[in-house]
């Protein structure tokens, strides 16, 4: 399973997946509705996710105009990217 964070950060932000630090990048994070560069929103990828519930929080700062922001996820190496949503957990 793999995670992005498209966000609108220009102070930077990061990412914590059960309480730990699992992503963080202090640079100006504006994805502006592009996912085609990584280097401007958060991604995790975590090694070993156990089945059961777990905490994420993404923290970031920003001086003025926030934008868009979308939370996506993706099951296996050939997935397709999907809204992280209520309405679509699980599938």
């Amino acid at each position: 399973m793999e995670f992005r964070f498209g966000v609108d950060f220009g102070f930077g932000g990061a990412v914590s997946l059960d309480g730990e630090i699992a992503k963080s990048n202090y640079g100006n994070l504006w994805w502006g509705a592009s996912n085609m560069n990584s280097a401007t929103h958060l991604s995790i990828k975590p090694t070993r996710l156990e089945a059961g519930t777990h905490k994420m929080y993404v923290a970031g700062g920003e001086g003025c105009c926030d934008g868009d922001q979308t939370f996506q996820y993706k099951v296996g190496a050939h997935g397709d990217w999907r809204i992280f949503n209520a309405n679509n957990l699980g599938k």
